[in-house]
């Protein structure tokens, strides 16, 4: 049993404090008494906490957030009592964090309609109009998925 909390601002204005990271941290105290930790983005815009119960592997290494078995960390994210939830602005921080650390905006499900605005953060232009080519090379009518990702060149 492990637990985690985040914190994400959304305004530059009210930047994540650490001191109350580390209270919501400890409230968990219950969730795994072998390890603890906090990071907050460079920003200051998001923050997670853990509490960690070490079953198998009693490593410093074995410290959350983990990614999963493919090297990729899956986020979800609400704001609780946020009705609707302020999904553009979880959006853009967690992908200029993404930009940030040189990550990618998806994994093994593509990017998509909806992270398509995204993918700027995570490839260059070059590799955009590389793309660009490939697709006009492999699907020269543009009847394959039209105006999804990528329109052809």
């Amino acid at each position: 049993m492990c637990g985690i909390a985040g914190w994400l601002s959304a305004s530059p204005g009210e930047p994540v404090a650490e001191e109350i990271l580390n209270r919501m941290r400890e409230s968990m105290v219950h969730r795994g008494p072998d390890g603890a930790g906090t990071w907050v983005s460079a920003a200051r815009q998001a923050g997670l906490a853990f509490r960690r119960l070490a079953i198998i592997d009693l490593n410093e290494n074995a410290n959350q957030p983990m990614p999963n078995e493919d090297g990729n960390l899956h986020i979800v994210a609400a704001v609780p009592g946020a009705a609707p939830q302020p999904k553009g602005i979880i959006d853009r921080t967690v992908y200029e964090l993404v930009r940030e650390w040189g990550g990618t905006v998806s994994a093994e499900h593509g990017i998509g309609t909806r992270k398509k605005r995204w993918l700027p953060y995570c490839r260059t232009e070059a590799e955009i109009a590389l793309m660009r080519t490939l697709k006009g090379a492999l699907d020269p009518l543009g009847i394959l998925n039209p105006g999804k990702v990528i329109g052809t060149a």
